[in-house]
């Protein structure tokens, strides 16, 4: 009987990764499909190699494939120092014997792994693909995260997109200059899910002039197609990895259209918004007309739609309006209410943002609803009027369907939601400083 937890065998694998030096590096062309030109080099890690290091089952059995690497990084207890020691590493190797010089360098990243970063690496690009899955589980510090990564010229992609529904409500939150498919989409071309994905592939490449991805287009069936028809223009695979048989193209070339989204502000939706539109005036009635219209719209948009609401007061979180937000959170990838003194409310499915006094949310009342096919918002501030009563008050309101300005009044608005309501609470595995105190890969 093997007695062996799993937590004792990620133990046996960081120490053989990281002390005795096992972690290797293996580099695979990106491939336009349209030209057959190099667009950029896939850089991936990995256990040691058993046989050829161009096929799929090349990692020595018991060995962790790079999928199994990312997954170890992510549980250790220190993994931005982890991510960064991987990252030199892999980039080390592909400077010392690049697979084709001047490409554009794909390498996967933890998120919390941006925080190691300095200057990119000039001339050709580089970028750190991010899990989709998880990347909208702490949202404030990933915003400031990729900002700070962005700023320093690094470029940000998604992998596993289309995994799940989260996955594609994080294209419209990061605004990644590369996506990559996740295989369930080629494998499964026509389920819901992989549907929707196409729908938000599409709609995010002609909005962003992102490019699109799909990986080991070889192993399946069928997957060459399934990947053109999701709107993937470069692949890797085993017949595409040997470059002499393409020309390679300037690794500046590869992200030319793409179009980076705007620094993240701290600041508050109505005060984006108004720099776009005149505000009109209308009354509270009105606004509660407007909302659940959007509302509404957002449990017909489908399951990647994001819902983020600004309620002033917590007092404002009517039984009505909890009943009504607890429906969107069992059909919303992501549902925030943000107020003040709302930190002891808890409604399923549904994020809460306890707002300071001194931030200007508490004088508005937004509601943003964004899905990777649509938009729309109401962002109103209170104009302090003398009112009757509380739904006699008056507020200053602009309603936008502009997708560039309600994702960037999300971004803002995701810089006051610390955790995900449903985000996993950090659950390092326990592995030992000296496991991981080594020299390193040599």
């Amino acid at each position: 009987m093997d007695d062996t937890s799993p937590a004792d065998g990620d133990r046996t694998l960081l120490d053989r990764l990281f002390r005795r030096g096992e972690l290797q590096v293996s580099q695979r062309a990106l491939v336009d499909l349209a030209t057959s030109e190099v667009a950029a080099v896939r850089i991936l890690t990995h256990g040691p190699l058993s046989s050829d290091p161009l096929s799929s089952d090349a990692v020595e059995h018991g060995s962790p494939g790079p999928a199994e690497v990312r997954r170890l990084i992510g549980s250790a207890p220190d993994p931005a120092t982890l991510d960064a020691a991987v990252r030199a590493r892999a980039l080390a190797a592909a400077d010392a014997d690049p697979l084709v010089p001047g490409a554009a360098r794909v390498i996967d990243a933890e998120l919390s792994g941006l925080s190691e970063l300095g200057l990119s690496p000039q001339p050709a690009p580089t970028v750190l693909v991010l899990d989709a899955r998880t990347v909208l589980d702490r949202p404030a510090s990933m915003l400031r995260l990729v900002g700070a990564a962005r700023a320093q010229g690094w470029q940000l992609g998604l992998r596993q997109v289309g995994a799940d529904h989260l996955s594609l409500a994080a294209l419209g939150v990061v605004e990644p200059a590369l996506v990559v498919l996740s295989d369930r989409v080629l494998r499964e071309p026509t389920s819901q899910l992989s549907v929707e994905t196409i729908q938000a592939t599409t709609a995010f490449v002609h909005t962003s002039g992102g490019t699109v991805a799909a990986e080991d287009v070889d192993d399946h069936p069928g997957t060459r197609a399934a990947a053109v028809a999701a709107g993937a223009t470069l692949v890797t695979g085993r017949p595409l990895d040997r470059p002499r048989r393409v020309r390679p193209v300037g690794g500046d070339r590869l992200f030319r259209r793409f179009t980076p989204p705007l620094p993240t502000p701290h600041r508050s939706p109505f005060e984006l918004a108004s720099r776009r539109a005149a505000p009109r005036r209308a009354g509270k009635e009105l606004l509660l007309a407007v909302s659940r219209r959007l509302e509404a719209t957002a449990t017909t948009a489908g399951r990647s739609s994001m819902v983020l609401a600004a309620f002033q007061q917590a007092r404002h979180l009517t039984p009505g309006t909890l009943e009504r937000y607890e429906r969107l959170g069992r059909r919303c990838s992501l549902v925030l209410a943000a107020a003040q003194d709302v930190a002891r409310t808890t409604v399923p499915g549904v994020s809460v943002a306890d707002l300071d006094a001194s931030d200007p949310l508490v004088q508005e009342w937004d509601i943003l609803v964004l899905s990777p096919t649509g938009a729309a918002m109401l962002a109103a501030r209170d104009t302090g009027l003398p009112a009757a009563d509380d739904r006699s008050r008056q507020f200053d309101y602009v309603l936008s369907h502009d997708r560039d300005l309600v994702a960037h009044a999300a971004r803002s608005m995701l810089t006051r939601l610390t955790q995900r309501s449903d985000a996993p609470d950090p659950d390092p595995v326990p592995v030992g400083a000296e496991a991981l105190a080594g020299p390193g890969p040599s």
